[in-house]
């Protein structure tokens, strides 16, 4: 097994379970979840670089402190609606702007 197996494995069930999730959300639930836990460098590199995993888009928000940050929103490939059947040089993504991450980006 390679060195993100379990954690690649566990995202995959997150995401099943839940459908869509941030960045956040998932980097929270494998903390919670294994002893070892994740940094948010290796759960992104994930998230980018397995076929399974597709970026529905991004949101905008603040924290509590006022700093603005963004996060993208993740789904497995086959809970999305259009699939592959749009390569993703061609897809544009929404942009949402809110306090706290209370919708989920469709496309264009």
């Amino acid at each position: 097994m390679s060195r993100t197996g379990r954690l690649r494995n566990e995202i995959a069930q997150y995401l099943e379970a839940n459908g869509v999730s941030n960045t956040s959300q998932i980097l929270d639930h494998v903390n919670q979840r294994f002893r070892w836990g994740a940094t948010m460098n290796q759960v992104g590199n994930v998230l980018a670089r397995d076929t399974r995993f597709e970026k529905l888009g991004l949101t905008e928000g603040t924290t509590m402190a006022g700093f603005r940050e963004r996060v993208c929103i993740w789904a497995l490939v086959a809970n999305c609606k259009l699939g592959a059947n749009l390569s993703s040089r061609r897809r544009k993504f929404f942009i949402i702007r809110e306090p706290r991450y209370l919708r989920v980006i469709g496309y264009l």
